[in-house]
């Protein structure tokens, strides 16, 4: 019953076992993805990160050394032609003599994700003046956050306020103006449509 999908793979990319929430997440059957290509479980940009993990995978075991945790984003392609992004992490399967038998994966879908970079927040409960105060707080947040392994990050932010002359396309596109008017007047800043 869980929401993430967890699966095990072997060194050449084939799924021996995906467990049934994938069809919530991607809308394909177990038995779908069980024989679907890579070029068919990932995007084509997201298709590099897997080819990399499966030569570090096959590296590792090859030469006896213990498998290292693999963490990416990746986006994958559903059956209603849309696209989810996943946060995927991956380890390695031993039994009890240390042989290894595979690769234990869980790739769940990192709610909000619009984009590679780009997340979307909706304040139901709130206009434009809250959601720029929002966008300040994570905004100082991040500029004063010191990430392991990347460093200091800043982001920019785009905001929009709903109102019934809007549809929904429109109001995405709206805070996607606004966020790009943001990164291109200097980055690290808030701006309103």
């Amino acid at each position: 019953n869980a929401n993430d999908v967890i699966w095990i793979m072997d060194l050449t990319g084939k799924f021996t076992y995906i467990s049934p929430s994938v069809e919530k997440l991607r809308g394909y059957t177990v038995k779908e993805v069980l024989s679907q290509s890579k070029e068919e479980l990932l995007c084509p940009e997201s298709l590099i990160y897997l080819e990399k993990g499966l030569n570090d995978a096959i590296y590792y075991v090859e030469n006896n050394l213990p498998f290292k945790v693999f963490r990416a984003d990746l986006e994958q392609p559903c059956k209603d032609r849309s696209t989810v992004w996943t946060d995927l992490t991956v380890s390695g399967i031993y039994d009890k003599n240390n042989k290894f038998l595979g690769m234990l994966g869980v790739s769940r879908d990192v709610a909000g994700r619009w984009g590679g970079e780009e997340f979307m927040i909706i304040l139901p409960e709130s206009d434009a003046i809250g959601g720029n105060i929002l966008a300040e707080k994570l905004r100082q947040k991040i500029s004063e956050h010191n990430f392991s392994g990347v460093g200091h990050l800043t982001a920019s932010f785009g905001v929009a306020e709903f109102n019934n002359n809007v549809n929904q396309i429109e109001i995405v596109s709206r805070a996607d103006k606004a966020m790009y008017r943001a990164k291109f007047s200097g980055k690290n800043r808030v701006c309103t449509y």
